[in-house]
């Protein structure tokens, strides 16, 4: 048996090439919420679901950047045990973990067919400083 639980699909990570095109969809079209994101920079808008699950519009990468922008994040309980379990499987950390401004614990891993999976731990983003205006560009206080 695993020692890995997923409790949830936390977010998703969706490319895009327009923002404001993908937030008239996305916030517009589909309802979802704009809310401040939480890690630095502003190359992404996360919206959120009615049931707290989120999707992450991420901009184009740099042009000599790789584009690692699709994902998605698979919430856990203990991101310690998980790490754990991953390594005794032989699965490499690509990268973190890192904790972003809301205290959520976050890592990347790669599944057999070279998808980019994050799993992460559960915030309250909700409790943040930080306000995003309606193209959810963020800005501290």
């Amino acid at each position: 048996m695993s020692r890995i639980t997923v409790r949830s699909v936390n977010h998703v990570g969706i490319p895009i090439s327009d923002r404001s095109a993908s937030m008239r969809f996305y916030r517009d079209t589909a309802g979802l919420t704009v809310i401040p994101h939480q890690v630095e920079g502003n190359t992404l808008a996360w919206t959120e679901c009615m049931d707290q699950s989120m999707v992450h519009l991420i901009d184009p990468p740099a042009e000599d950047a790789a584009d690692n922008r699709q994902h998605v994040a698979f919430e856990v309980e203990d991101l310690d045990e998980v790490m754990a379990a991953l390594e005794e499987h032989g699965v490499e950390i690509e990268s973190g973990p890192g904790t972003r401004r809301d205290g959520q614990r976050a890592i990347f891993v790669r599944d057999p067919d070279g998808n980019r999976i994050e799993i992460c731990t559960r915030a309250d983003h909700s409790r943040t400083t930080r306000s995003a205006d309606e193209n959810g560009y963020t800005s501290d206080g």
